[in-house]
C-alpha cells in the first residue's frame, strides 16, 4: 500500500450546510456550500495534495485522515 502524506498550514473549515436550487436556465438542481470560507481552504487542500502528488488518477478505495 501506498502512502502519500502532505500539510495544510491554515485553519481548516468545515463543509457546512449545503443550499440546494434549480438553475433556472439550465433546469437542473445545483448544491453549493453555505460556508463562506470553504472555497479558500478547499482550493489549499488542492494546491499541497497536487504538490505532494504528480502521478496517474487514483483509484480503488482511498483512506484519508
Amino acid at each position: 500500500m501506498s502512502k502519500i502524506e502532505f500539510f495544510v498550514p491554515g485553519i481548516p473549515r468545515p463543509g457546512g450546510s449545503k443550499r440546494a436550487f434549480l438553475n433556472k436556465k439550465t433546469g437542473r438542481a445545483m448544491i453549493v456550500d453555505a460556508c463562506k470560507k470553504n472555497p479558500e481552504w478547499r482550493q489549499a487542500v488542492t494546491f499541497y495534495a497536487r504538490e505532494a502528488y504528480d502521478g496517474p488518477p487514483l483509484i480503488g478505495p482511498l483512506q484519508v485522515v
